[in-house]
């Protein structure tokens, strides 16, 4: 990870009276991890329901699909 990545958060933290709105955007903005196997998970899961035979399903469809597909493996 380069130095300016790591050093962004605390940067925020420090100047958090500042910039108090900005701040708070900005540690919302970057805690999050830029990869899991959660995320991994989903985007795999995904490519199985968006591929070139499906791909004009609207988003809602598609949410739908993942939320079934994933109460019917939790199910298991």
């Amino acid at each position: 990870m380069a130095q300016g990545c790591r050093d962004i958060l605390p940067w925020w933290r420090d100047h958090r009276l500042e910039f108090p709105d900005l701040s708070d955007l900005a540690r919302n903005a970057f805690w999050v991890m830029a990869t899991s196997a959660a995320n991994e998970r989903v985007f795999s899961i995904d490519g199985h329901v968006v591929n070139s035979r499906r791909a004009n399903l609207k988003s809602s469809s598609v949410n739908d699909i993942l939320f079934f597909s994933s109460a019917l493996r939790k199910k298991r």
